[in-house]
């Protein structure tokens, strides 16, 4: 009767978490960093790979998002159900992991606050790999736990292969499971578990052994973030911003994130402090999970003030469902009524923000610029880019015409460019570059890096023949597309 009873309410958590996640998909049209998703994924498996070795990001997640579009197609809702469904992954571990570690209640807290988690919410309906690393992140912190707890071989194999997968998806996954591993380590060693950190050595010194060929080209990355990179410096605001940003807007900001935050924090700072006096059999592991989160975003704001500008909030949501479990965990150890109506005004105050994710448009206008353009252009029209933003977003909504783009040295480039080779072009004049084009289509955003860089090159090109500002209000995108029109006699 219980195990029905606790199958009920999982299955009530998850159909609503889904309903959560998925409500209003495909409502954006997608903007630069999902648009280069789409054109990656259209290359073969062997090209992505050699691409990824001068992009940021490894070539997993592309594989992976590969597969899967070659059986549910590449459109914007399918590629951004495949963020949904890393998010619905970290939730699962709640009546898993979790529940083993802790208790069916603790898991069902966990997945509702994975669920309504607002920074969650958003990248569950972007496509790009955010959720899949905060999955893999948090399922092997959580695995490495349950190997050590119950000494089951299975426990061991799935923390390696999470471990692999976490490292190979983003490079905050390989920087957090480093701290989380080291404090983990130190653990075991303070507490003399030497038999166990035989077998818990082989299997992180397997990956490690496997995460080698990749290593090159991250420091490699390295070296070219420190020379050139769009992250600007780290400031005060940024830093609370990063905090935040899991229980916060993707490009926006509402101030009931800030009463979400301080709830959190409190409550896991109240709880922990309240399991350690207690010596709470789990306040270890608690401990460890968030000694972890502190340490891997301690790291990003030591490096960029060090050496290089890398802190980006959106990056801490790879580690931060560390900090949820700490804090419904804790909850529920520390009161289980008392945890329950916690993360109840948590969810309240999280659907609250999360109806401006279902609600706004913050990717931009894309949709209308496309159906404006499809209306006028022919299969002879080119365009020409400035920026990298449209260069992305045109090239996967356009993929027939050609796409060029003009740079020089005063342009901002941060994409390895070799993935739009085949669409087109790039280069700095723009006579070699369209050759005898005699329609001619030229893209920007509003605000760009590089807007107006080219005026002097297009003045040339005569009065446009047609023109459009694709922007609507109330204005909460910062991507304001805009086109150019000119036909060459």
């Amino acid at each position: 009767m219980r195990n029905k009873k606790d199958a009920i309410i999982t299955a009530v958590i998850f159909v609503t978490g889904i309903f959560l996640l998925a409500w209003n998909i495909g409502h954006e049209s997608f903007w630069a960093d999902e648009a280069f998703t789409g054109v990656m994924i259209r290359h073969s498996f062997a090209d992505i790979y050699e691409f990824c070795k001068m992009e940021m990001h490894s070539a997993f997640y592309y594989w992976m998002l590969k597969i899967f579009s070659l059986i549910f197609g590449s459109g914007e809702i399918s590629l951004r159900v495949f963020s949904l469904l890393g998010t619905l992954a970290l939730a699962g571990l709640g009546p898993t992991a979790i529940k083993r570690l802790f208790n069916p209640i603790a898991g069902w807290m966990f997945s509702a606050a994975v669920f309504l988690a607002p920074g969650l919410v958003a990248y569950s309906q972007e496509a790009r790999m955010y959720t899949w690393g905060a999955f893999f992140t948090t399922a092997m912190a959580l695995y490495a736990f349950l190997a050590q707890r119950e000494g089951k071989r299975r426990d061991m194999i799935l923390f390696g292969v999470f471990l692999f997968c976490a490292m190979y998806t983003h490079l905050l996954g390989m920087v957090s499971s480093f701290f989380f591993n080291a404090i983990f380590l130190s653990v075991l060693l303070f507490k003399k578990n030497y038999s166990f950190i035989k077998k818990y050595l082989i299997t992180a010194g397997i990956v490690a052994v496997l995460f080698l060929p990749r290593l090159y080209y991250v420091i490699e990355q390295a070296k070219i973030v420190k020379k050139n990179f769009w992250i600007g410096p780290v400031t005060k605001m940024k830093i609370i911003q990063s905090i935040q940003f899991v229980f916060g807007l993707k490009f926006d900001y509402d101030k009931l994130t800030t009463v979400i935050s301080i709830i959190v924090i409190l409550s896991v700072l109240i709880t922990l402090i309240y399991l350690i006096i207690k010596k709470d059999k789990n306040s270890g592991l608690l401990l460890t999970l968030l000694s972890s989160y502190v340490a891997a975003f301690l790291f990003l704001i030591f490096y960029s003030y060090a050496i290089s500008p890398i802190l980006e909030p959106r990056y801490t949501l790879i580690f931060a469902p560390w900090l949820i479990a700490v804090f419904a965990c804790g909850l529920y150890r520390f009161h289980k009524i008392a945890g329950i109506a916690v993360i109840t005004l948590y969810c309240i105050l999280s659907f609250s923000v999360n109806l401006n994710t279902y609600n706004k448009r913050y990717n931009g206008y894309m949709k209308e610029a496309v159906e404006d353009i499809k209306n006028r252009i022919k299969p002879d029209h080119v365009f020409v880019h400035v920026g990298e933003h449209t260069l992305g977003a045109f090239t996967y909504y356009f993929p027939e015409h050609k796409h060029y783009f003009l740079i020089n040295k005063r342009s901002k480039v941060y994409w390895y460019l070799e993935i739009f080779k085949k669409y087109g072009g790039y280069g700095p004049e723009l006579k070699d570059l369209i050759g005898d084009a005699k329609n001619i289509w030229i893209a920007d955003r509003m605000w760009g890096f590089n807007t107006g860089v080219f005026d002097k090159q297009f003045y040339k090109l005569g009065t446009p023949d047609y023109s459009a500002t694709y922007m609507q209000e109330p204005k909460h995108s910062w991507f304001t597309p805009f086109v150019k029109y000119y036909k060459i006699d």
